[in-house]
């Protein structure tokens, strides 16, 4: 059974660029300020964000947010989930080892 988003999973980062086009901003600056939100709340309310952290990104799709994870968290296990076989398969060939994948 195929999830109904890997028929669009190829097409997605150029509709992503679209949707965002008027704001100014490309897709990556939105996914990145999400995971930097993170960070700073976790900082705020003073939790680790440099040891060994388990991160699950739910709906992970082809990974807008991995590469970002990685940066601000380096030291964190990340969890890549996502019903869509094609999505996580995008995002692995574009993360590599960033990631475990289900």
């Amino acid at each position: 059974m195929k999830a109904e988003f890997d028929a669009v999973a190829d097409a997605y980062l150029a509709q992503l660029r679209e949707s965002t086009r008027g704001s100014g901003d490309e897709p990556e600056y939105f996914a990145r300020y999400k995971i930097m939100d993170i960070r700073r709340d976790r900082t705020a309310r003073h939790l680790d964000c440099d040891g060994q952290l388990t991160c699950l990104d739910f709906g992970a799709g082809i990974g807008t947010s991995e590469a970002h994870l990685r940066n601000i968290f380096p030291k964190a296990r990340i969890i890549a989930a996502d019903v869509s076989k094609r999505s996580l398969e995008i995002n692995e060939g574009l993360h590599g080892g960033a990631a475990e994948y289900l």
